[in-house]
């Protein structure tokens, strides 16, 4: 019988906690992920004896709405995927205001059941608290990410998988050209004699060579996950996406799909500060 992924993922180390000691965990979730989140969380709740509009309220306070009804309105004026952040200490200082129960009686059997619940909602793994990436490739990664938020990245992807042949060999062994992308707001006006895919992957290409980060130490990285999974399980991609961190997608696990290893602390703050700044920006074909 196959282990879960948690247990076949060695621990390292811790990776820093704030928010009254709680990790924010940046990921995107959609209108039906939210009704596989609100079923996970009344799960618990009943356990608990909380309400289910307790719970609800408290989540939407947890990824930075005041109500439920502006979460969900949001979604649905959206009409896709939204990036939130998870803040799970506003999620028990909430629940606790609205049910009277106190943060401690909370947290008393399962102190993480709010991000067990969220993660697996969205099907995605949290696996930065035991990521086997070493202390360098962290220090790489907080720079990466720091050019993506600021330059308009997007993201990376390595594509590739585990050899058949040789189940121990590293499953990366180069980056292609054109699987990246810039984000929207960073993207000029796109010549008539190229396509819109082209453009923006060399744009994004452009400023990864600018960093001094090289495809090679992408790869570098990319196979490093590697052994922070098991052979049994099916890799496809690894991607750094400038909002949600370094994933792995992968076959479908305890109902999850993709594990994230890492993420830049305040990431998401800057991307949002970029965007807004350089949308605010003349255009360079103003009048």
């Amino acid at each position: 019988m196959m282990q879960p992924l948690w247990m076949r993922v060695s621990v390292i180390g811790k990776v820093k906690r704030f928010s009254k000691g709680y990790v924010m965990f940046v990921t995107s979730i959609s209108s039906s992920q939210m009704k596989t989140v609100k079923s996970n969380l009344l799960h618990f709740g009943r356990e608990l004896n909380i309400k289910s509009s307790h719970l609800t309220e408290a989540f939407a306070r947890s990824v930075g709405f005041n109500t439920q009804a502006a979460l969900l309105d949001d979604l649905q004026q959206a009409n896709a995927p939204k990036v939130v952040e998870f803040d799970q200490g506003q999620f028990f200082e909430r629940l606790s205001e609205l049910s009277g129960v106190p943060d401690a009686m909370l947290k008393t059997s399962q102190p993480h059941w709010p991000e067990t619940a969220f993660t697996r909602g969205v099907g995605v793994n949290d696996l930065r608290s035991s990521s086997q990436l070493s202390g360098r490739t962290k220090e790489r990664l907080e720079r990466l990410f720091e050019m993506m938020a600021t330059k308009g990245v997007g993201f990376y992807r390595a594509k590739g998988s585990r050899p058949a042949y040789d189940p121990d060999g590293l499953w990366f062994g180069s980056y292609r050209s054109g699987a990246s992308a810039m984000r929207r707001a960073f993207l000029p006006p796109i010549p008539d004699m190229w396509d819109t895919r082209s453009w923006t992957s060399l744009l994004a290409e452009d400023a990864l060579y600018d960093s001094k980060f090289t495809y090679h130490e992408l790869i570098e990285i990319a196979c490093e996950t590697h052994d922070a999974f098991s052979k049994d399980l099916e890799l496809y991609d690894v991607v750094f996406s400038a909002v949600e961190g370094l994933y792995v997608n992968h076959d479908e696990i305890e109902g999850c799909a993709r594990s994230v290893l890492f993420q830049r602390e305040g990431q998401l703050s800057d991307v949002k500060a970029s965007d807004r700044d350089q949308r605010a920006k003349p255009s360079v074909n103003a009048a």
